[in-house]
Order: C-alpha cells, then sequence, then structure tokens
C-alpha cells in the first residue's frame, strides 16, 4: 500500500484517538492541522486544551513515528485490510460532511476498490419479531434488486436480515455493507458471523475502529452515526422507544438524512418506536417496497411490475399458491386458512411478504386482493 504524507499522518490519528474523531478535529485546530500537530507531538512541544496523563501522551508520541506507522501499514497488508483514508477518492462521499468524520476507515471485502453507490441504511431493533424479519429481508433484497446498496450494523435481528435481502440479490455487484462496532479481522461470536463472511464476498465491512478491536459497548453509539452518515437516507423496520435504533435515527437528522419508517402493527407493543417517529412527523411513512422505491425516486423498478412480472416469477411455492388462489378473486384471511392448511404464523408471514413485493393489498375484513 502507498500512502501520501497526509494519509500517513491520518493513519496515526486514527491509531493515536481510536474512536475519539472528534476529539482528534479539535486537537488539530489546536495545532495547524496534522502535519504541524505530528511533528509537534513527536518533539515534544504540541499543545493540548486541557490537561493530558502522561501514559497518554506517550502512546501518542510513540505511535506517531515513522517506524511505527510502517510497520502498522505492513501489518494491513499481511492481514489483507485496506486503510481508506480521508484523502482517498474512494472514501464515501456523504461520509464526509458529517462534523466527525472518522480519518480513516479500515476495509474488508471485495468491494474495496470503489465507493459505495446508492447507500440506503435499513435497520431496526435486534428483538425483532417475525413480521420485523420479513421486511428487513424483503426491504434488503428489493432495494438491492434495484441498485441500491443497503447499509446496516450487521447486528443480530433486524440488520442482519437486512444484510441477508441484499446478498439475495443476485445481479447486484455491490449489494451490501456492514458498518461494525468492533474492527473488521474480529469474528462475530452469533449466527451473523456466517453473514459477515458472505458479505466479506460479495460487499464490504467497515470500521472506524483498529482491525483487531473488539466490541465495546461505547463503540456501538459511534458506529450508528457512520451508519446514517455513509447513506443518503435511512429506513428503520421496527425500533423499540429506547434503542440503538433510535440513536441512529438522532443523528440521521442531524446529519441531514431523511428517515423512512414502516408503521408497526397496533397489536405490538414492543417495537413501536415506529409509530411514535410518524407521530412526530420526523419520518416519511413506508406502505410497501414500491412506495420505498418510489419515494427514493427510483421509477424503473425491478420488482415491483404488477402480475407476470419479476415479482410474481420470484415467489416460492407457497408464497404462489396462495397468490395464485387471490388472483382468482377476493379471498379472507379464514378462507386463505382452510383452503392452505397453513398455520396462522406461517399464513400471516406469506401474506406480508406479497403485500410488500406489492402484488396484493388487504382489504377491510383481512380480505385480500390482487393488486
Amino acid at each position: 500500500m502507498e500512502f501520501s504524507s497526509l494519509e500517513r499522518h491520518y493513519i496515526w490519528l486514527s491509531i493515536a484517538f481510536e474512536g475519539e474523531a472528534r476529539t482528534a478535529k479539535l486537537l488539530l485546530d489546536y495545532n495547524n492541522g496534522a502535519e504541524e500537530f505530528r511533528e509537534s507531538v513527536l518533539n515534544g512541544t504540541a499543545s493540548f486544551p486541557n490537561a493530558i496523563s502522561a501514559s497518554r501522551l506517550k502512546r501518542i508520541r510513540d505511535c506517531a513515528s515513522e517506524a511505527f506507522v510502517d510497520q502498522f501499514i505492513l501489518q494491513l497488508e499481511k492481514d489483507g485490510v485496506e486503510a481508506i483514508t480521508l484523502a482517498d477518492p474512494r472514501y464515501p462521499a456523504l461520509l464526509r460532511e458529517i462534523d466527525d468524520p472518522p480519518f480513516v476507515l479500515y476495509a474488508r471485502g471485495s468491494r474495496t476498490d470503489s465507493i459505495i453507490r446508492n447507500p440506503i441504511a435499513v435497520i431496526g431493533t435486534r428483538r425483532c419479531s417475525d413480521y420485523g424479519k420479513t421486511v428487513a429481508s424483503l426491504m434488503g433484497k428489493s432495494l438491492a434488486e434495484n441498485g441500491v446498496t443497503v447499509v446496516s450494523g450487521l447486528a443480530y435481528g433486524c440488520d442482519s436480515y437486512a444484510h441477508e435481502g441484499a446478498l439475495s440479490a443476485e445481479n447486484n455487484e455491490f449489494p451490501t455493507a456492514a458498518v461494525l462496532g468492533q474492527g473488521v479481522l474480529v469474528e462475530k461470536t452469533d449466527y451473523t458471523a456466517k453473514t459477515m463472511d458472505k458479505i466479506i464476498d460479495r460487499g464490504v465491512v467497515l470500521s472506524e475502529f483498529l482491525p483487531r478491536s473488539s466490541p465495546r459497548k461505547a463503540f456501538f453509539p459511534m458506529r450508528n452515526r457512520l451508519i446514517s452518515g455513509i447513506s443518503s437516507g435511512v429506513l428503520v423496520v421496527e425500533a423499540g422507544k429506547r434503542s440503538g435504533t433510535m440513536i441512529t435515527v438522532d443523528h440521521a437528522l442531524d446529519q441531514g438524512r431523511n428517515v423512512y419508517a414502516v408503521p408497526c402493527r397496533i397489536t405490538e407493543k414492543l417495537n413501536c418506536g415506529t409509530n411514535d417517529m410518524l407521530a412526530a412527523g420526523f419520518a416519511h411513512p413506508v406502505y410497501s417496497v414500491e412506495d420505498m422505491l418510489l419515494q427514493l425516486g427510483i421509477t424503473d423498478l425491478t420488482l415491483n411490475k404488477k402480475p407476470g412480472s419479476a415479482a410474481a416469477d420470484i415467489l416460492n411455492g407457497k408464497q404462489r399458491m396462495l397468490y395464485e388462489l387471490i388472483s382468482l378473486g377476493e379471498k379472507s384471511f379464514d378462507t386463505l386458512l382452510e383452503k392452505t392448511e397453513l398455520s396462522v404464523e406461517e399464513l400471516n408471514m406469506h401474506l406480508t411478504d406479497l403485500e410488500f413485493s406489492g402484488l396484493i393489498k388487504q382489504l377491510p375484513g383481512r380480505v385480500y386482493s390482487a393488486d
């Protein structure tokens, strides 16, 4: 890897001030920029507006040496990790605009050679319902099928389902990007580990934290500002009234990003933060996949066409059976339950899929018709 002098300064700052981009930026302003600050640290004349411990100052000085930075870059090469600095044209354009962009994004994946295109964040609670899982997966797939790079945090729950949905969009060469609250070389310890491997194969995983940094509680709110910062809009599938998802929403609003939300069913009490967002007027309601795509200005739709199009063609066996029954004429939920012999839970799941695909619509009294 070849880095300019400015990029080497940025790499030093990312090591010395891991997860403290705002603090580092203040120090740069206080010391006339990255080059002068690093030089003054090395010769012992750096100025700090607040008291700093001797051990902290020693760490900042030790990693400022050329030899230290050289060794760090060499290790990145051995580990297959890219360092995308603020001076790199691959750095996500929207992320540059936030108040405290990280000096370096560490990246692993097949798509570190280009910036993220058409990024939209799809996020939600870890404790998602079956409905939330279905919607997150469906939204991820449909957005990716229509040229969007789905951005999320690879957390257990809605995030991972959004990534998996995007990965199922076979024709998108850059379907998804994961922003981590840990280093990109640290293995995930839950079922999202396999999803991370697939993202590395087809997209990119990113982090402002050093490649071998373990996850910490304080890292996740910092990670959330990047999810919204990278993206031109944020779609919330499900959210508790007090959750990390709402932190991302707050960042998105501060950054001037559009926020979208899927309404929560009134019978669901756990994850109805989205309804509060809609009632307060700071999120745009999304009632279907087609609705979301149209709000994004994507009008040449790949999936959301009427019967006989790709939307109907991709249905699985049970969904196709349901769709064909409803296409013959309006059917009530009870009639579909009787004719298909599906469980209530499974029927609900497949009907939700069909609704969000734009193929059917629900009428009063839980009656369904082909749209």
